[in-house]
């Protein structure tokens, strides 16, 4: 999920070395300064310590599907908003890990030292969307992005992380409150039901670890041959009971014939390319489309669904839901569960780069030959 771009305000005043550390005040960011594709490693300033907030040392941040449509400019909403002018230079990542190196005043809930995870939805809490527990708030203060070596962030988003959870495992923390918020919140997954998961990346398997709480019957997951390996491996690993590669095998004949002809409950899209016929295809009377995935195209193409397909979906009466972001409470949950030892994060890390070989670290990722690809300032 996506991290705002409007950038903190930076102030050299605000800057203070550390002990071992050299009095520049500038550090290392992963950056996006074009509207074309790319991103390049740049100098920024430190950030500035306010009043409640701290500043992080960041110590591993992941690369997000968001991220690469990012890197390969392909991702509409965001085009869009370029060609008409709206583009600025912005640092990347929003799925992170640190530890608290300045504390501001006010601040009285963390000290330096602490191991953390944050989230970058920064609500006001007052306005309408607020008010409804609506995770998307029209006041919401954006920060900078995390791939950088530090950052600044408000002390009211942080949630600390157990030791046993490496900082690299714990920048899983922000795709798993996604799948929770599909599975827990919008869906209607229930034990004991037949669920399908269509697409084996980071969120695809956060979904499969979300599900597998829940105790369904069966989770099916569906990848293609350049998914095989370690994608749908690693989700017969975390929880899913049968994969499917699509190249091999039709994924809507598997899941029909493994439910005697009935369909799956629930189907939860996190391929990132819009599979609605598909996904329609194999779900059961009055069953659950979860759309989790972010399609990225310049110039998309109409979703394959002709009146027939629509004929079918009303006579079924089946649901098409709409996954954004999380909420607070999703993080709750995963701290609580890490806390419990109760879910492991660490299967789902392939790649520790340096935050300077983040160019590398962009083409692994989007060459689906991996998991999370995680950088390390």
């Amino acid at each position: 999920m996506l991290v705002g771009h409007s950038p903190l305000r930076w102030t050299d005043k605000c800057f203070k070395p550390r002990e071992g550390e050299s009095a520049s005040v500038s550090m290392k960011a992963v950056m996006k300064t074009s509207p074309k594709p790319g991103i390049e490693v740049v100098d920024v300033p430190y950030p500035e310590l306010r009043p409640g907030w701290v500043i992080l040392k960041i110590r591993a941040v992941g690369i997000c599907g968001s991220d690469i449509h990012t890197y390969h400019s392909t991702w509409k909403p965001f085009t869009d908003d370029w060609a008409r002018g709206g583009f600025r230079k912005h640092i990347l990542g929003h799925e992170f890990s640190g530890e608290v190196a300045e504390v501001g005043e006010g601040v009285e809930d963390f000290v330096k030292g602490d191991r953390v995870v944050a989230t970058t939805m920064i609500n006001c809490g007052q306005c309408e969307y607020c008010k409804q527990g609506i995770p998307w708030c029209i006041n919401r203060e954006r920060t900078d992005g995390a791939m950088a070596e530090y950052l600044a962030m408000p002390a009211k988003s942080l949630f600390r992380i157990p030791d046993w959870v490496s900082y690299e495992a714990a920048v899983l923390c922000e795709p798993l409150t996604v799948a929770l918020y599909a599975v827990l919140d919008i869906s209607s997954l229930a034990p004991g039901q037949f669920t399908t998961v269509l697409g084996p990346g980071p969120i695809g398997l956060a979904t499969v670890i979300a599900a597998k709480l829940l105790t369904p019957r069966t989770i099916v997951a569906t990848g293609t041959g350049v998914d095989v390996s370690p994608r749908l491996e690693t989700a017969r690993k975390v929880g899913a009971d049968v994969v499917v590669n699509v190249d091999e095998e039709d994924p809507v004949k598997k899941v029909l014939d493994l439910t005697g002809g009935i369909g799956a409950d629930v189907v939860y899209e996190a391929a990132g390319v819009p599979l609605l016929r598909q996904g329609l295809a194999m779900l059961r009377y009055g069953g659950e489309y979860v759309a989790i995935g972010h399609p990225g195209s310049l110039r998309p193409e109409p979703i394959a669904f002709d009146s027939g397909d629509y004929y079918r979906f009303q006579s079924r009466r089946q649901k098409i839901l709409a996954v954004y972001i999380e909420e607070a409470r999703n993080w709750k949950t995963v701290m609580d569960l890490l806390w419990a030892k109760k879910i492991d994060l660490q299967p789902l890390v392939s790649h520790v780069l340096p935050l300077t070989d983040a160019v590398r670290g962009f083409e692994i990722a989007a060459s689906r030959k991996s998991l999370k690809v995680v950088l390390v300032p």
